[in-house]
């Protein structure tokens, strides 16, 4: 069994979030930065490669190859060695998962957002569907038209 620290090249000794990308490299999300391990050699991605902040709290990879990881409102994207940004409102970006159809889903807060195509969409209801009709209390609304005699 191998067992690996941050004295090893690991960027912390608390390992948050596993990924393994269609190449086989393995994704590790520490509180200090996003871990590759690649035929158990390890490169890090931190705040000095260009990431919002060192803490990566979730990891996974699309079917395009682009590398998401997230930390507090932000959710870092790494596609052929460049890094952007997408901030959310909130206070914590809490979960990312990749569903059969590729759409990436975004836990913050009490909210969730869906990326398709890199564009982001609130999911806070079912597709399709209007959202409920608020009504007043009895006697609270507006007064209704009474029909003429």
């Amino acid at each position: 069994m191998d067992h690996f620290r941050q004295s090893d090249g690991l960027s912390d000794d608390t390992v948050e979030r596993f990924y393994e990308d269609r190449e086989g490299n393995i994704r590790v999300a520490t509180p200090q930065g996003l871990d590759r391990f690649r035929d158990v050699a390890v490169t890090t991605l931190s705040r000095r490669e260009g990431l919002t902040a060192d803490h990566a709290s979730a990891v996974l990879v699309s079917r395009s190859g682009t590398v998401w990881t997230s930390n507090r409102d932000t959710l870092n994207s790494i596609r052929d060695g460049k890094v952007s940004a997408t901030t959310f409102p909130g206070q914590q970006l809490a979960s990312l998962l990749k569903d059969h159809t590729g759409k990436i889903w975004v836990g913050v807060d009490a909210e969730l957002f869906v990326l398709d195509e890199g564009l982001r969409a609130e999911a806070n209801r079912q597709a399709g569907t209007k959202p409920p009709r608020k009504r007043p209390p009895p006697g609270k609304g507006p007064p209704r038209p009474r029909p003429a005699p």
